[in-house]
């Protein structure tokens, strides 16, 4: 899966903030994939390009800027 990939699903003006598993449905991720998905938005967590809330829901920084 291509990190740019998520990073765009999660710009879209209509993304809800969601569970990895929410993500990787959203994107077509197929059960063999889910694991190598999973390292890649916990790797875009650490490099600050994915921000994770409550209750383990992920969305780009730029939505805390919409929403404050």
């Amino acid at each position: 899966m291509n990190p740019q990939d998520i990073l765009s699903h999660v710009q879209e003006a209509e993304y809800r903030p969601g569970k990895v598993k929410d993500l990787a449905r959203a994107l077509g991720v197929s059960q063999p994939e889910y694991r190598a998905f999973r390292q890649v938005v916990k790797e875009l967590e650490r490099e600050g390009q994915l921000v994770r809330l409550r209750h383990n829901r992920y969305a780009h920084p730029s939505l805390m800027a919409r929403t404050a």
